[in-house]
């Protein structure tokens, strides 16, 4: 057995969340870490009826989720292979309903001409005077045919721009390239930070917004924390990341949804491909933890992750937390060396998206510069930002 009474070869399979070895351990046949993930490994399979809900052995899908029969929803109301809230499949226009049975923010949206109040009433997301209209290729809305806002798919809307969605390859494209799921040649982007962001300031704000606007994602961008060895307290390294982040993200009219990552076995199954930015936050209790074991496990699917297009930052005090990229498929750190005194874009560096608005600013105590870095599995890497000293405290590497 692998856990109490399932997996190996005689017992059950495990369910989601119990330990395994191998897929076969499993009733949903995935095994990451560890741990069975069937039914959080963001790929619709086994009898789930959406992606990583519904039938047998996954929970309930909710409101919006794609079903079969009404067991498949945690409301036990599947209409028309779509499960609905409860209350909404009663025939009578009640509740917050803008029209029947639909509208109101808990039950499903509107179709085309049914009336509304706000554009989440309706189905495709636009309510034009009380009433849902239509898509078109010039309502803000990811809808209809497309396959990103406004663009692709075979509707009549023009073809995306980089960075754009595109399921149906390059012919969603202005680019003759789609590249894991994005238009053009999407690059993915490691970020390394020499300093913690416990104290902050407006250009250290900004160089952490700036990384984080490296993601190819034009909605909502998605963020995973990890935070098994950080400060998580109320006043701590983690918070003060996601409020740098979050001011950022409102100066630049951007929506960022922050995700926690505590137990680093895990990796796998939070950072999916819907997820656009990994962080590392300063891991300050890191003198007992054990890097190298975990950067090892974490090496290809950070690696994957990059290939994707995806961003990953580290922010760095005292030696802590910049193992956890040091492996050659990442980059290789040859030493660190105090980082201390005034941070300074560097000229070479004065375009680069990384350097946008940043003005010289003190490095916060325990700052450390990054020193012998070679490429590794990356493309090219770039020194950003130095100290008086000509210490490099932040790099960005190319996928």
């Amino acid at each position: 057995e692998t856990d109490v009474d399932c997996g190996g070869g005689l017992c059950d399979g495990c369910l989601d969340g119990e330990m395994c070895a191998a897929g076969t351990d499993c009733e949903g046949g995935g095994c990451e870490g560890g741990l069975c993930v069937s039914c959080v490994d963001g790929v619709l399979n086994q009898d789930e009826s959406d992606i990583d809900c519904g039938g047998v052995t996954c929970l309930g899908c909710v409101t919006g989720d794609l079903c079969g029969v009404a067991t498949d929803c945690t409301s036990a109301i599947c209409s028309m292979g779509t499960c609905n809230a409860p209350g909404c499949g009663d025939g009578v226009v009640n509740g917050v309903e803008t029209d029947l049975d639909c509208g109101g923010g808990s039950c499903l949206g509107c179709s085309t001409g049914l009336m509304c109040v706000l554009p989440r009433d309706c189905e495709d997301g636009v309510c034009t005077g009380g009433t849902c209209t239509a898509p078109t290729c010039a309502d803000g809305v990811f809808n209809g045919i497309e396959t990103d806002i406004d663009c692709g798919g075979s509707s009549a809307c023009g073809r995306c721009m980089d960075g754009r969605l595109c399921p149906n390859g390059p012919s969603d494209c202005i680019s003759p390239l789609c590249t894991s799921g994005r238009c053009g040649d999407v690059r993915g982007h490691l970020v390394m930070i020499g300093h913690d962001y416990f104290a902050t300031t407006p250009s250290a704000d900004q160089v952490l917004g700036n990384a984080v606007l490296l993601a190819p994602e034009t909605g909502i961008l998605d963020v995973v924390i990890y935070d098994q060895y950080a400060d998580r307290g109320a006043t701590g390294e983690v918070v003060h990341v996601e409020e740098a982040i979050t001011r950022e993200m409102t100066a630049a009219s951007r929506t960022v949804r922050f995700t926690r990552l505590t137990d680093s076995s895990m990796l796998a199954a939070v950072l999916t491909s819907a997820m656009d930015v990994f962080i590392i936050a300063e891991q300050e209790s890191g003198g007992s933890a054990p890097f190298p074991t975990i950067a090892t496990a974490w090496e290809s699917t950070l690696r994957g992750f990059l290939g994707a297009g995806g961003v990953i930052i580290t922010t760095n005090f005292a030696d802590d937390g910049w193992q956890l990229v040091d492996r050659p498929m990442l980059v290789e750190i040859g030493s660190m060396v105090t980082g201390s005194g005034t941070l300074s874009v560097l000229p070479a560096a004065s375009t680069h998206p990384l350097a946008v608005g940043v003005t010289p600013y003190t490095g916060p105590n325990g700052t450390r510069a990054y020193g012998a870095v070679m490429v590794g599995g990356a493309i090219s890497i770039t020194p950003i930002i130095a100290n008086t000293s000509g210490h490099t405290v932040v790099w960005a590497a190319l996928f």
